[in-house]
């Protein structure tokens, strides 16, 4: 039996008769999934509804869209002048709530290219526009976006309360996907002020948010991250437990990233017990991801943990050079927060080294 494909003709007339609706919801599912050129093409097709229909809300709508596949492209200045097309429309039709998500849209296309301090700015103006248009959801993610570049840039309390801002706006708004990322970021800053309990009931929190949406992603690095003050504390049993649950997490999406980063805290238990031969093991399968996955962050985790190992094996020439190593890469990702931690650690090591 012959089947017949549809003409340009039909295809058209198929595309007109979606609804706005119909092409975002197409749209939304195109970004989910990374098909970055069928998402565009279906903004770019929201747009076009929109301005035939006279529709500013959609038209904004869809240059946000169009500047976030564009930023995911790297193509940042396309993106920018899409971003600023749809504050310029968003603010000239008096919707407040769609110029302020404009805003923080233009400021992740500078946060990405580790542009904090115009990055910061642009958030900062989101969050007092989304704060005018009592917009809850935008609040949470420029407050998170703020408390995130403060975090990098290793001013804790800041963040602290940066984070605590995005929670409380996102359970108003019904935001669960910002509520459990600001609950893990809120908990990586408590592990940093050395807050151990705070920290794991943090992270447990986002742990429970993040089953009820089922994104495996977050839980897995929830997991992982939960592991930090477990061991700092000493709950070596329960931390091993919540490793194996990141893991299995991490790898049913292949997420090399936190397999890495559980290496790394595999490793710490085993050093901490006096097990060097199943600390280097760990270290260096986590080496390995990083590498796979070119993941510098990850990789400077791993020599942080290759330094500290040898430092404990009395091998202090290798230490100092491994801790430096890692500090560098931290520095050039911008892990300024990394960096500070690491540098403590290798000032106090040469002073200990000077006596």
């Amino acid at each position: 039996m012959r089947t017949r494909t549809a003409t340009a003709g039909e295809e058209a007339m198929q595309a007109l008769s979606e609804s706005l609706s119909e092409i975002r919801e197409r749209a939304a599912a195109h970004e989910h999934s990374g098909d970055w050129n069928a998402a565009m093409e279906a903004f770019e097709r929201l747009f076009q509804r929109g301005v035939e229909e006279r529709d500013p809300f959609t038209v904004a709508g869809a240059l946000r869209g169009s500047a976030r596949v564009r930023r995911r492209l790297e193509c940042f200045e396309e993106a920018e002048e899409i971003a600023e097309l749809s504050f310029e429309i968003a603010q000239r039709n008096g919707l407040k709530g769609a110029a302020a998500q404009a805003v923080n849209g233009l400021a992740a296309i500078y946060h990405v290219q580790q542009d904090w301090t115009r990055a910061a700015q642009l958030y900062a103006k989101a969050l007092d526009l989304a704060l005018d248009a009592g917009d809850d959801s935008t609040v949470g993610h420029a407050s998170q976006n703020l408390g995130i570049i403060a975090n990098i840039q290793g001013r804790l309390p800041e963040a602290r309360a940066r984070y605590l801002e995005s929670i409380a706006s996102s359970v108003r708004s019904g935001d669960k996907v910002s509520a459990m990322t600001a609950y893990n970021n809120l908990g990586i800053v408590c592990t940093d002020l050395q807050e151990w309990m705070e920290a794991e009931l943090y992270f447990n929190r986002g742990i429970e948010v993040a089953e009820q949406v089922g994104d495996s992603g977050l839980l897995a690095m929830l997991h992982a991250n939960r592991a930090k003050p477990l061991i700092h504390v000493g709950e070596f049993a329960k931390a091993r437990l919540v490793l194996a649950a990141a893991y299995t997490a991490a790898a049913c999406i292949g997420d090399r990233g936190t397999l890495a980063e559980v290496e790394v805290s595999r490793a710490t238990i085993a050093r901490l017990h006096g097990d060097f031969a199943a600390a280097e093991t760990h270290l260096q399968r986590a080496i390995t991801l990083a590498t796979e996955g070119d993941l510098e962050r990850e990789h400077a985790l791993a020599l942080e943990g290759i330094a500290q190992l040898r430092w404990d094996q009395g091998r202090q020439v290798e230490a100092l050079a491994q801790l430096g190593r890692a500090c560098e890469i931290f520095h050039f990702v911008g892990s300024e927060r990394d960096a500070a931690r690491a540098e403590a650690l290798l000032t106090g090591w040469k002073a200990e080294e000077a006596e």
